[in-house]
């Protein structure tokens, strides 16, 4: 697989790409935020 950008966004390429998924890390005052780029939902992690 291979992350790519394509028409201003970035898409995942290769073999079971449908099974992957970006996210972006954020780092906040309460530890470390998960942002995933194709949904709404955030995940929190905390150290």
């Amino acid at each position: 697989m291979k992350l790519v950008q394509q028409n201003g966004h970035w898409e995942i390429e290769g073999p079971e790409s449908d099974r992957a998924r970006i996210a972006f890390a954020v780092l906040s005052d309460d530890g470390l935020t998960y942002q995933f780029a194709d949904c709404a939902a955030e995940e929190s992690v905390r150290p």
